[in-house]
């Protein structure tokens, strides 16, 4: 009996080892208006923790740099944001790492609508990059 709960465990462990998804490694760079900055990083990183396979790092296999500029009319009146953003891969190649520009895009909204901009940068980057890489494994 003893046996055959530790051929079982063995069996389940060496499964468990080669069924493991591959994960993937994002870096953020963020810029603009200083006092957006550590909200846009936050909602960056809120969303693509919720990928589910992403792991959140300095340098990885691709890097988001977002731009987030807070529009304001003459008066002052504050009104939205604009956000630009690009996606690259990275590429190392005889000892050089490569930056491949894989998605960009520019969005703006009003200004409650930094979290749905944000939101839909990272549903666009998940669907148009990590989608494909996904399914080439």
């Amino acid at each position: 009996m003893k046996l055959a709960i530790t051929l079982l465990f063995v069996l389940l462990l060496s499964f468990s080892a080669f069924g493991q998804a591959k994960r993937y490694e994002v870096g953020i760079s963020v810029s603009g208006s200083t006092d957006s900055k550590s909200e846009v990083e936050s909602f960056l990183k809120r969303e693509l923790r919720s990928l589910g396979d992403v792991d959140i790092v300095e340098t990885g296999d691709f890097t988001i740099f977002v731009s987030a500029i807070k529009l304001q009319l003459k008066s002052g009146s504050y009104t939205g944001f604009s956000v630009s953003y690009d996606a690259t891969e990275t590429i190392s190649c005889n000892g050089k790492i490569y930056f491949d520009l894989v998605d960009s895009g520019h969005q703006t909204g009003g200004k409650d609508d930094l979290r749905k901009i944000i939101e839909s940068i990272i549903i666009d980057f998940d669907k148009i990059i990590l989608e494909k890489k996904r399914k080439m494994k």
